[in-house]
């Protein structure tokens, strides 16, 4: 199946703004890109000029798609207020179900505003990929590693496996939380883990301006310091 968008309004990193040009699409893919009055053919033809505007799609790097059904609690309370009172004691009443729906409504905002792919960090992340498929998007997922539970790094290595050799849509991390809610020693064992099995690590890291005294005061160390004893790769 191929497609000509003629006339639409595009622009790649070799431009300073935008013009028309004519994109041809083959399979899903951009095969050329030419002229607004170019020549070509396909099987379907176009006329995108005043309509469309033509963009790569958009990575969301960082969420926890499912939390949209959380949306709202606690919105100004700090950190650890917010994580400890609201977003736990609700995230403990989840079921799969849940989450599937509310990544799915997630997914819908998110292509609505052009994005095709994000990362996600949570839990019941086969419901994560699950709504992800069904959506056509792309994902890399990472089951959330909070507190000292070897299970839920278990969980993670589980997901690795079920989507290996699958990861034109699905890519799966390890994801330890964050320095305050994972154990130094732990965290060492799943970047060793990540590292074992080739798996990326998707982390929350200084998201907060408590942090910094945080790992000074109570770990001894600098964030560098700290990522350096983690062993993460590049630290």
């Amino acid at each position: 199946m191929s497609v000509l968008l003629k006339n639409v309004l595009a622009c790649d990193g070799g431009m300073e703004r935008a013009r028309y040009m004519s994109v041809l699409v083959e399979d899903g893919r951009i095969a050329s890109i030419g002229d607004p009055e170019t020549s070509l053919t396909a099987d379907e033809v176009v006329d995108g000029k005043g309509k469309i505007g033509l963009l790569p799609g958009f990575v969301n790097t960082h969420t926890h798609a499912a939390m949209s059904l959380l949306r709202g609690i606690g919105e100004e309370a700090p950190l650890m207020e917010w994580l400890k009172e609201k977003i736990w004691p609700a995230e403990a009443k989840l079921k799969r179900e849940h989450v599937y729906w509310g990544t799915y409504l997630a997914l819908l905002e998110m292509a609505s505003n052009g994005i095709t792919a994000f990362g996600d960090m949570y839990f019941f992340m086969d419901a994560v990929v699950e709504a992800s498929l069904e959506m056509g998007m792309k994902c890399g997922v990472s089951r959330g590693i909070v507190g000292p539970e070897k299970w839920k790094l278990d969980e993670g290595l589980q997901l690795a496996d079920a989507w290996k050799g699958r990861e034109e849509f699905v890519t799966v991390q390890l994801a330890p939380h964050a320095p305050y809610t994972v154990p130094l020693p732990f965290l060492k064992e799943i970047v060793d883990a990540a590292k074992d099995r080739d798996l990326g690590l998707h982390f929350h890291f200084l998201e907060a301006e408590w942090e910094t005294g945080y790992i000074r005061d109570e770990m001894k160390m600098t964030p560098a310091g700290y990522l350096n004893a983690s062993g993460m790769p590049g630290a």
